[in-house]
């Protein structure tokens, strides 16, 4: 009775006050009696375990962090909710079902989020994925990120993509790497190195090449442009600003301006166009203009640029002369272009006012690039000579500007009188000696003119749009139908070399589960709920299209610019009339007689 009694007594301490012992993880300190390793256990101060099968399965720390000794899911069926994370220190965390291969990958930093995204993990680090089978098929590939459905699905090995959008590279294979991708679907095999802009059928619109650093794609940016860029192997041309657009070159061809504007040449271009010399290879950056109304075919006629190549520092390319109009070189010196003696400083009706420097300019005068016709004059040349006048005399525009008291006096010769003297001494052709020159007079004008062009179609769509307004003193959002302007696109069925249509994956095939019944212990008490069956999801597929911008024929105006020779009130051209002094003085001096 005694003994009987110690022990009740011992239960009214313990199990019957609500105490227990702690327990071990083969005998809980809670347990049942049909299944005494399954139950809870104090593992220490202020923590407690879970047990199922002799083994700790959740456990509360005194800070309250709950860990599991494997992946923790949530939900029934196929495919639970999984968080997991590794048990070896790889720092790794997957939460969907199967994602991240957790249990048995070596890689370390990597995070998978969504049903099977990295499920094939192996040695493979620091990737991330997020979406319904992301990088599914990836192993050993490292320092990659997945986002969207099926993105990256068919990697294996290949390592440094990142991968936007549904299904994007998905079609890339095992081994490509080292690609920017984004969009529905974008990429093909054989990628590496790459960045793809795609539209929503899986078209490459805007694709630089890892191998050559080209353009691929089309391109065509919002605003007044008249002509959506075309991007090629060859060319990548943005045109907008205004109606005559404008072009931005990185390798071009001197055909692709499609109207007046600028372009301006990036880094490494070999050539611009067909006539452009071939030393501008290696030039630094360069910036060309485009003919008035030039059109789609034009020459770029003005241009200026800045390269590094033989020291040059600065150049005007002219396409109307095939060359350079001058340059300056790194110590400063202006010189002209590519053809020596050929251009001019000022014309006519363009002068300079005043040249200031530090000693007289030089004529070439080498005996090398000179025939000689004469050493002395003929009698009509020393009569000529002779009655030549030299006069003191103002310039019109200074008396104009600072009156006949404040205009300079000059004193030289006065080229018609110069030429009459000529005549009237019996020269046939005064203007036959250089040191007389007659220069027609031009004008500059510009002339508005109507040329055709290709402009996008347009379309009015009505949309829903969200505003939010002020009504009765509450802020209210409100959805309201808009007009919009949108321009028109067709699409074409794309197809392989074969001429079989390509398609893509709109639904990616998902696998169904079979009903479960209802499970119930001795006790009657249900153990697992009956579920439901669930269909699988067959695979859809849909052609890729291509989009093409439509266009439609349409009228721009553009400025030319127009040189004409002034004319007199008998149709005749003016003329400025002009004197080579050094080459007059040498005519005088070889009138005199010579030197004893």
């Amino acid at each position: 009775m005694a003994t009987l009694l110690s022990q009740f007594t011992g239960y009214l301490t313990t199990a019957l006050a609500g105490r227990f012992g702690d327990g071990t993880v083969a005998a809980p300190g809670i347990t049942f009696a049909a299944d005494q390793d399954t139950g809870v256990r104090r593992t220490g101060d202020n923590a407690l375990a879970i047990v199922t099968g002799g083994v700790d399965r959740i456990t509360v720390s005194s800070s309250g962090a709950v860990a599991t000794a494997g992946p923790f899911s949530v939900g029934k069926g196929t495919y639970p909710v999984t968080i997991s994370s590794d048990s070896a220190s790889y720092a790794n965390m997957g939460v969907g079902y199967g994602a991240g291969n957790t249990a048995a990958a070596t890689g370390s930093n990597n995070v998978a989020v969504g049903l099977q995204a990295l499920s094939s993990l192996t040695s493979g680090g620091s990737n991330s994925a997020l979406g319904l089978r992301a990088g599914q098929s990836v192993n050993s590939g490292s320092s990659s990120v997945y986002v969207g459905t099926n993105a990256g699905s068919s990697v294996t090995t290949g390592g440094g993509n990142t991968l936007l959008g549904y299904g994007a590279g998905s079609q890339l294979a095992g081994s490509d790497g080292n690609n920017t991708i984004v969009g529905i679907y974008a990429a093909v095999a054989g990628m590496n190195g790459n960045i793809v802009l795609a539209d929503g059928s899986g078209t490459p619109r805007y694709r630089w090449d890892g191998a050559t650093n080209t353009i691929a794609g089309n391109l065509a940016v919002t605003g007044n442009q008249t002509t959506a860029g075309t991007v090629s192997a060859s060319t990548h041309n943005v045109y907008t600003a205004n109606a005559a657009a404008a072009a931005l070159y990185g390798v071009a061809t001197q055909d692709d301006i499609a109207g007046p504007g600028w372009a301006i040449g990036c880094a490494g271009i070999a050539n611009l166009g067909t006539s452009n010399p071939t030393s501008t290879t290696g030039r630094t950056w360069g910036l060309y203009g485009a003919a008035p109304g030039a059109g789609a075919g034009g020459a770029v006629n003005v241009g200026v640029m800045a390269w590094s190549k033989s020291g040059y520092q600065f150049a005007a390319f002219n396409y109307a002369q095939n060359g350079y109009s001058f340059f300056v070189d790194g110590a400063g010196n202006i010189q002209p272009g590519t053809t020596d003696n050929t251009a001019s400083i000022g014309t006519a009706s363009n002068r300079y006012s005043t040249v200031f420097a530090g000693t007289n300019t030089i004529n070439t005068s080498d005996k090398t690039l000179k025939t000689v016709r004469s050493t002395t004059l003929t009698n009509q040349e020393r009569a000529w000579a002779k009655s030549i006048a030299v006069v003191a005399y103002q310039f019109n525009d200074a008396i104009a500007e600072k009156g006949v008291g404040g205009a300079r006096m000059h004193w030289g010769v006065l080229a018609q009188d110069v030429y009459q003297a000529g005549l009237d001494a019996g020269i046939a052709d005064p203007m036959h000696y250089a040191f007389l020159c007659r220069d027609p007079l031009t004008v500059h004008r510009q002339e508005i003119e109507t040329v055709p062009t290709r402009v996008p179609a347009m379309e009015t769509v009505q949309e829903p749009q969200t505003t939010i307004e002020m009504i009765d003193g509450r802020a209210v959002q409100r959805v309201v139908i808009v007009p919009v302007e949108r321009q028109i696109v067709d699409s074409f069925p794309v197809f392989d070399e074969s001429g079989n249509p390509l398609t893509r994956i709109e639904q990616p095939f998902v696998a169904g589960s079979p009903a479960a019944a209802e499970v119930r212990d001795d006790a009657g008490e249900v153990v697992q709920a009956a579920v439901a069956a669930v269909p699988e999801i067959p695979e859809v597929r849909v052609p890729i299209v291509h989009d093409v911008p439509r266009l439609i024929d349409s009228t721009a105006e553009v400025a030319r610019d127009i040189t004409e020779p002034v004319l007199d009130d008998h149709g005749a051209p003016v003329m400025r009339w002009g004197i080579r002094y050094t080459e007059l003085l040498m005519f005088l001096l070889a009138c005199q007689p010579p030197q004893s």
